[in-house]
């Protein structure tokens, strides 16, 4: 149904084309020359069409944020770039850490509180005497030398004149 519909408004069209040409004085080849112009014409590639104007208006969005009236500082200080510090830091922050770091130094050793000395020694001691650890790479150190060298586990072949 819908062919015979293009069909008929293809006919339409081109009878319609015809009617015009043959009332401006158009011989029959002519309007067959201006048809095939119509048709055999190649679309423009869309590079060279004409762009449309985009009809969506931008909305401008308005600014609550006083920049006149705010304050503004510098995120890194001089003497905090020299010292690889780029990053925002609190004053007040970093002097209540720093008074938590100097307390922690200072306070007194809780009665059942272990040394720092000790624990370091307890955390090392399996390290220093590691028996174990030393055999193992003792037999790896033989087993990767038998693999390398097989010959020097051949017994010499005691040199016995003939006689």
């Amino acid at each position: 149904m819908k062919i015979l519909q293009l069909l008929l408004h293809l006919y339409i069209f081109l009878h319609n084309i015809l009617d015009a040409n043959a009332f401006s004085g158009a011989t029959p080849s002519s309007s067959r020359h201006s048809l095939m112009k119509i048709f055999s014409a190649a679309p423009q590639p869309r590079r060279n069409l004409k762009k449309r104007r985009n009809r969506r208006r931008r909305h401008e969005k308005i600014d609550d944020f006083p920049w006149d009236t705010a304050e503004s500082r510098p995120l890194v200080q001089s003497s905090r770039i020299e010292a690889g510090e780029d990053y925002w830091i609190d004053e007040k922050e970093l002097e209540e850490s720093l008074k938590r770091e100097e307390e922690a130094k200072n306070r007194k050793p809780i009665e059942g509180e272990i040394s720092q000395d000790k624990l370091w020694e307890e955390t090392l001691a399996p390290y220093k005497q590691n028996w174990i650890g030393y055999f193992s790479v003792f037999i790896v150190t033989v087993a990767t030398i038998v693999i390398k060298f097989p010959e020097l586990l051949d017994p010499p072949s005691p040199l016995i004149p003939d006689l």
